[in-house]
């Protein structure tokens, strides 16, 4: 019955497609692998910081892309896939923390062993880490302005993922759950932006403020679980990766309010930039999470 009720929600074939793909779904087979060759992570993300480098030195004497269209396409399909994540994760984890309770989904995760509908999309989650890099190609070849924010962020969270997947603790629903709503809002906003289209400034503001909250919300369900285990309570968690995980979260939590500050609560000094150069305006969605361009160029300081 549950089944019947939950295909007449989606569309005859989509939904057929995908029940298949996740009836052969194998997580120990997948797990067993991102464990074994986690350090593939690490050779990406050392490749990705060596072109983002290299394309910017190789870019530095020529005229900028537009690649309006690529870029609202590529948009589009990243909003569509954390939509489509979050449309086949949602039923069942909102059901498990009306029937659990809060501190069940944060320190047991049991409830994904055996849900072929779960635990896909938390193995896909990881993998996404690694197509969303070339987000900053769009940045690279369109000329806009890179920041520390954005490339940080990117191999950082890549590492991260990848690693918490390999060695899980039961945060990680939590943790990709909530970036998978991010991800579907920032996204739809990205393709509208690159599409030519004007969305209000307050959009852009509420979305990088979605994303700030994200960062505490993590921090948060790391010392929920902390605060479970030092009073006895079994939690599945180990201290090495929830302390990588705390410091991410604290490096994301400090750089983006940083961005925050100077673009939104920062007094102006003119319409462009404060006395001390620092961004104040935001022109486009470049500026969204953190770092300045023009023609609506994507930026994605996201986890």
């Amino acid at each position: 019955m549950e089944q019947v009720q939950l295909a007449l929600q989606y569309p005859r074939g989509l939904w057929n497609t995908l029940t298949i793909i996740e009836s052969k779904f194998d997580e120990t087979r997948c797990l067993t692998w991102m464990s074994q060759n986690w350090w593939l992570c690490f050779l990406f993300s050392v490749i990705y910081v060596g072109l983002v480098f290299g394309g910017k030195a190789l870019m530095e004497k020529r005229h900028p892309w537009a690649l309006r269209y690529a870029l609202c396409m590529w948009s589009t399909g990243l909003a569509a896939f954390s939509l489509y994540a979050c449309m086949r994760i949602y039923p069942r984890f909102l059901n498990l923390l009306r029937l659990g309770g809060f501190e069940y989904t944060v320190c047991d995760m049991m409830y994904i062993v055996g849900s072929r509908e779960m635990g896909i999309w938390a193995w896909l989650f990881p993998l996404s880490k690694l197509p969303e890099l070339f987000d900053t190609f769009f940045i690279i070849v369109r000329k806009s302005k890179l920041s520390f924010l954005h490339w940080y962020h990117h191999f950082s969270v890549f590492i991260y993922c990848w690693y918490s997947y390999a060695y899980p603790i039961s945060t990680g629903v939590w943790f990709g759950t909530v970036n998978y709503t991010v991800h579907a809002i920032m996204y739809m906003y990205y393709a509208a932006k690159a599409s030519g289209r004007n969305p209000p400034r307050w959009i852009a503001r509420a979305i990088t403020t979605l994303q700030l909250s994200q960062m505490f919300v993590g921090l948060f369900l790391n010392f929920t679980a902390i605060r479970a285990v030092t009073l006895g309570k079994v939690c599945r968690m180990d201290w090495f990766t929830v302390g990588i995980s705390v410091f991410f979260y604290s490096s994301y939590a400090v750089l983006f309010a940083n961005f925050y500050y100077w673009t939104y609560l920062r007094k102006k000094k003119s319409p462009q930039s404060s006395g001390d150069g620092k961004p104040t305006a935001l022109p486009n969605m470049s500026k969204l999470n953190g770092h300045t361009g023009s023609n609506g160029s994507i930026s994605n300081g996201k986890y």
